[in-house]
């Protein structure tokens, strides 16, 4: 949505109606809980420790966030079991109190400083990396190109064969677009089939290096208290070995110009840059995601940057590279193969955008089919995975 200059709240935007035809809203009325147009429930102020109003400050949900991420790199047998516990033993709910003036702190330093180094590494080595943010603007031609060539399972069954306005089937899931780029007999698409080799092969190829290099510069960090040199390869001098680039994609920094800088302030999904010959796009900074929490010091509450100065340090280092410009080349695209890809990126923009303004919007009843499908799709995807138990009359939105 932002990619096509929607907003930046657009999920909370689509909440209400989402809750309406989802049955949330039946839900809330059969108990007489009444709420306004945002489905926000009266009478209730959310407290800091829940959503925290200020960049520094921790809260559950950025707490929640920060758990998964790092659940997903260092929780497992390829990690190093040192590392693995440590996390583990930081994230654990009794390292945590809420002040007097209802804000979520640590309870020491020690622990405040592994949790807030993991979310500065999350912010810069996964969601802001460029690498990635390449990746999401190929999936994004993705996704529009699924759409618009109805490759999605279920289109038929509720628009009955009329594509309707594009961005009512993201109601849909994830695994439901993941499953459209399959290419093999049947469902032959040669832009489909090209996207989908450059994502593989690119991203084995990062997760490779994430394995074999990046996990123990990473893991080097979170261990070592008093590290001041951020675990970045877009810095210098040197100080990181993240072994041998991509075959496919290069990157490299980029000192920005005022002009470039105010140009990429809001640009979350670089775009490709119009003059070269080459397929690369040029990423700026987005806005820096870190935490300085508050840490129990006594009888008071200091900022971490405050308790150990080693932070300070880190957080300057990470402000830097936040600062830089990275571009981002994919290596297999030279002459006229670029050019033709091009031209397939700008068609797909173009017939999209078309799509979007002239196509007719689903009735509320076929956007409700679409939610409840997604709904089913999304517990029998649970179920299967062994993360979701189905107990009794639950057990009805198994297939049989």
């Amino acid at each position: 949505i932002q990619r096509w200059g929607g907003p930046e709240d657009n999920h909370e935007e689509q909440y209400p109606t989402l809750a309406e035809l989802g049955g949330t809203t039946a839900v809330l009325d059969k108990h007489g809980v009444k709420y306004d147009e945002r489905i926000r429930v009266q009478g209730y102020d959310i407290p800091e420790w829940a959503h925290a109003t200020t960049r520094e400050d921790l809260d559950v949900d950025r707490l929640q966030y920060i758990a998964a991420e790092a659940l997903l790199w260092f929780d497992h047998d390829g990690a190093d079991p040192a590392v693995r516990a440590r996390v583990k033993e930081a994230l654990d709910l009794k390292n945590f109190e809420v002040t007097p003036d209802g804000q979520l702190a640590f309870k020491d330093a020690d622990h405040a400083m592994v949790v807030s180094k993991l979310m500065m590494l999350f912010a810069t080595e996964h969601w802001n990396d460029p690498i990635n943010r390449a990746h999401l603007h190929l999936g994004i031609h993705g996704v529009q190109h699924n759409i618009m060539e109805r490759r999605l399972a279920w289109m038929e069954e509720v628009d009955r064969g009329e594509t309707r306005k594009p961005t009512r089937y993201f109601y849909g899931i994830d695994q439901d677009f993941t499953d459209a780029f399959d290419t093999g007999p049947g469902r032959s698409d040669g832009f489909i089939y090209l996207i989908s080799n450059i994502l593989n092969e690119s991203g084995m190829q990062e997760r490779r290096r994430f394995v074999e290099y990046r996990l123990a510069e990473y893991t080097r960090f979170v261990m070592d208290d008093s590290a001041q040199d951020y675990p970045s390869e877009y810095l210098r001098p040197k100080r990181v070995e993240f072994g041998p680039r991509s075959s496919s994609i290069h990157t490299e920094t980029v000192e920005l110009t005022d002009e470039q800088r105010a140009q990429l302030a809001n640009v979350k999904i670089p775009q490709l840059e119009k003059h070269n010959s080459d397929l690369s796009y040029l990423a700026g900074p987005l806005k820096n995601r870190y935490i300085d929490p508050l840490v129990r010091q006594g009888d008071d509450y200091v900022r971490l940057s405050q308790a150990r100065p080693a932070y300070a340090k880190l957080r300057e280092e990470q402000e830097h590279l936040q600062s830089l410009g990275v571009r981002v080349s994919f290596a297999f695209a030279t002459n006229g193969y670029a050019k033709e890809f091009r031209k397939g990126m700008k068609d797909n923009d173009e017939k999209f955008e078309k799509l979007q303004r002239e196509a007719s919007d689903m009735t509320r009843d076929q956007q409700r089919r679409v939610i409840e499908m997604a709904a089913q799709r999304s517990v029998q995807l649970c179920h299967k995975a062994g993360t979701l138990v189905l107990k009794g009359e639950s057990q009805r939105l198994l297939p049989a």
